[in-house]
């Protein structure tokens, strides 16, 4: 049986902080319109300076797991209130896919699914980057509280 493959490390505690402070000016632009999510979101490829660091830091950590070289194919921050959520879905036009978790909830709500369709939840922390295989099925349960990810997809070039 094939398992699931997370690779998981931590930003910058400064580098979320700023991010999170910043998503707290810009959220009340956000509509709730992306498919799977029901949360506000900044929309597809939003022209945030931040995202330019973020790939260029993660590509690199790519490559050092992968050695290929990577680029960002799409990116997108979501804000969740208390009663938000994001369906079953994946990621599948993508290779790797990744979840970084800005304002943690304590509930854990970020739920991935196995080949078995078991519940993997993902204890969260502020500054926490998930990577994982694109393919892999994932959603977020209701918020019992306030809670910032942003979403970024990677290809292969």
């Amino acid at each position: 049986k094939k398992m699931i493959n997370f690779t998981i490390s931590y930003i910058d505690k400064k580098v979320n902080n700023n991010i999170k402070n910043f998503i707290y000016k810009e959220k009340d632009k956000w509509a709730k319109k992306l498919n799977s999510v029901e949360a506000r979101t900044s929309g597809f490829n939003p022209s945030y300076r931040f995202f330019k660091i973020l790939e260029k830091d993660i590509c690199e950590n790519l490559f050092r797991i992968t050695n290929k070289k990577w680029a960002m194919k799409c990116y997108w921050i979501n804000f969740y209130e208390k009663g938000d959520h994001a369906k079953l879905h994946d990621h599948r036009k993508d290779a790797i896919s990744s979840v970084l978790i800005i304002k943690a909830s304590k509930y854990n709500p970020l739920i991935f699914y196995d080949l078995n369709n078991k519940l993997i939840p993902i204890p969260e922390r502020d500054g926490m980057l998930v990577l994982f295989n694109s393919q892999t099925p994932h959603s977020v349960m209701k918020c019992k509280e306030k809670r910032i990810t942003i979403a970024m997809d990677f290809k292969e070039l």
